[in-house]
Formats: structure tokens, C-alpha cells, sequence
């Protein structure tokens, strides 16, 4: 299960506030978002303060959508060690 919650901060980017665990579909849920914003022309960050695990797929993309300019903010341990490349 996950909750993705989306708000505009004070320097203007979307902040998509993810809660839960990102697998599977829960991954493409943000993918989906993720486009929609940038197709939108948003500047985007993802707080992933919130995700409790991530699967390697998931890893795998929130490594790219870093490299694409996303930036993501307030990993767990788990989360920023895991994205370390």
C-alpha cells in the first residue's frame, strides 16, 4: 500500500510526499505522477520520509529520476544507503 500526496512548496517545485512501501505497482503509481508533473513543465522533488521499504526496481528508478533532475529529499537510512550507485 502506498499514499502519495502532492503540494506546491515556497521555491515553487511540486513536493510528492510518498508514504508506504514502493514495489511493483506502487512503483509505476509514481512513475505515472512523476510524468504527468514534468509533462506539466513542474520542477519536482520526492520526500520519501515516508517509505518504509523499497524493492530493486523501485531503487532502480528512483536512481534515475535523480539523474533526470528529480531531487529526492528525506530518505530513511535504508532508503539513502540504497541509493548510493
Amino acid at each position: 500500500m502506498i499514499r502519495i500526496t502532492s503540494e506546491q512548496a515556497t521555491d515553487g517545485r511540486i513536493v510528492l510526499r510518498v508514504e508506504g512501501r514502493l514495489i511493483g505497482g506502487s512503483t509505476v503509481a509514481l512513475r505515472d505522477l512523476i510524468e504527468r508533473h514534468r509533462e506539466s513543465g513542474n520542477a519536482l522533488a520526492v520526500d520519501l520520509g515516508g517509505v518504509a521499504f523499497a524493492d530493486v526496481d523501485a531503487i532502480a528508478f528512483l536512481r534515475a529520476e535523480r539523474r533526470r533532475g528529480t531531487a529526492l529529499r528525506n530518505g530513511t537510512p535504508f532508503i539513502t544507503y540504497a541509493l548510493e550507485e
